[in-house]
């Protein structure tokens, strides 16, 4: 079941994003620290927002994946609006089901409700990249450009 979160899913996605943050790290060091105040500070100030998107998925009452997302005006020469997910995770246990697929198109149904023109998602921590791809081209998701990083030392 996918569901808009409330404030007491905020232990378990604090759980999960700590797991997404400490896959990405062994993956390609692109998440540094970790700040779990910081990080409650920001779901709660996402549920709090008229432009701001955080669901679950739920099985057998646990929260087993969650999309975190934005709508903005990604460009400053345009009004047009743009969902952006800033992390979309689905616990590994629970990978190759249909908790994925439901928060995408869950996803779409809330950004055409805010009047958004596109759909941004990516693999930018570089976890399970080609299946997710794959996952995102078969819902009608393509590319575009690439995200290029550089850790400041």
């Amino acid at each position: 079941m996918i569901r808009v979160a409330h404030p007491l899913d905020i232990p378990r996605i604090l759980n999960l994003a700590e797991g997404y943050n400490e896959e990405a790290r062994k993956v390609n060091h692109f998440i540094t620290t970790w700040d779990a105040e910081l990080t409650v500070c920001n779901l709660l100030s996402t549920l709090n927002s008229e432009n701001g998107l955080l669901i679950v998925s739920v099985e057998a009452g646990k929260v087993v994946g969650f999309l975190w997302a934005v709508a903005c005006c990604p460009v400053p020469w345009s009004s047009h609006r743009s969902a952006d997910c800033f992390m979309f995770y689905v616990h590994p246990d629970y990978r190759g089901s249909l908790h994925a697929i439901r928060l995408i198109k869950a996803f779409k149904v809330w950004a055409v409700t805010v009047d958004c023109v596109e759909i941004r998602i990516s693999t930018a921590s570089g976890l399970n990249t080609e299946r997710v791809e794959a996952l995102f081209s078969r819902l009608g998701y393509k590319p575009l450009g690439n995200t290029y990083h550089q850790l400041i030392t």
